[in-house]
């Protein structure tokens, strides 16, 4: 095995995973661990059933990219105010392969 080194730290690619999002191929990428931190700080607090879709916006915001992993929203609040105009089934989709994608399954924390 060889020794780790900055450049091996800096050049890490997030995993993509295609998926369907408005009957069309997407793609999401796994939460950047900076992306996790915004995003806990944002539900601190809240019982995991009161993520409701405004806060599943958030989490698409940071995850929704292109084939090549760039996130298609430069600033998660804006992707927010555009994801505003999609519907909650859409959202709701999408929101379940992204948790998926990053090990979360808030059904199975909630029985726990």
């Amino acid at each position: 095995m060889d020794d780790l080194t900055f450049e091996d730290v800096v050049s890490v690619q997030p995993k993509i995973d295609e998926v369907e999002f408005l009957g069309k191929r997407a793609w999401i990428r796994a939460l950047s661990f900076d992306a996790q931190i915004a995003l806990s700080e944002m539900f601190a607090g809240k019982e995991d059933q009161e993520a409701g879709l405004a806060d599943m916006k958030y989490m698409v915001a940071h995850t929704l990219c292109d084939s090549a992993g760039k996130l298609l929203f430069d600033d998660a609040e804006n992707g927010v105010k555009v994801l505003g105009n999609v519907g909650g089934k859409e959202l709701l989709s999408l929101f379940k392969h992204i948790q998926t994608a990053n090990g979360m399954d808030i059904d199975e924390e909630a029985k726990n």
